[in-house]
């Protein structure tokens, strides 16, 4: 199993979409210190997410790969399981 907990700042606006079930998802730019951005797709059911504009957020993730490509930088991506806020 592939468990992953991450934590860093969210580092752009979080871009949001539904799909034609009505579900929110959310991919979510979070900026780390080993790696440059790691992006956090979360399947928001709970609507944890209620604003758009979360860039410099704390962000703690738990969470599988699902996603790794490491060419000039990188992507990695992460399914999230589950997300929290943390204060500053």
């Amino acid at each position: 199993m592939n468990r992953i907990i991450l934590t860093g700042k969210v580092r752009e606006n979080t871009r949001v979409f539904f799909t034609p079930k009505g579900e929110k998802i959310a991919l979510i730019p979070v900026e780390v210190e080993d790696f440059n951005t790691v992006e956090v797709m979360y399947l928001d059911n709970e609507r944890k997410i209620r604003e758009e504009n979360l860039k410099g957020k704390k962000i703690m993730v738990l969470g599988i790969l699902v996603k790794s490509e490491r060419k000039n930088g990188g992507t990695l991506r992460i399914k999230a399981k589950k997300i929290e806020f943390m204060e500053e």
